[in-house]
């Protein structure tokens, strides 16, 4: 597991990616830390269908027609509870990041 040297042009295009990204998708997730070589699997199960979830909702609120429509008002105490969970399954990530970290040094 020894680090894979880049070009400075492939480093260019990957820091574009970063810099561009915007979504909170698991397309744009994958596309964060795929490169990096992060398997599928650090996901684990839940913070993909959760992130596609949050980030649908998120568009469709940001996105949706500039008046205020009440059914399309999220419930504060309802979208707090999904990004709790959110960032608990983050934890996973986290998890397999720092075991990663531990062995490559």
């Amino acid at each position: 597991d020894q680090p894979v040297s880049c070009t400075p042009s492939a480093l260019n295009r990957y820091y574009k990616l970063v810099k561009d990204n915007n979504g909170i998708k698991a397309a744009n997730l994958v596309g964060l830390f795929g490169p990096l070589g992060v398997p599928n699997s650090a996901y684990g199960t839940i913070l993909v269908p959760e992130l596609e979830s949050f980030g649908k909702r998120r568009g469709d609120h940001a996105h949706a027609s500039s008046t205020v429509v009440l059914s399309n008002v999220l419930d504060p105490q309802t979208e707090h509870q999904r990004s709790l969970r959110v960032v608990k399954e983050l934890g996973t990530l986290d998890q397999w990041l720092v075991e990663h970290k531990r062995k490559v040094r």
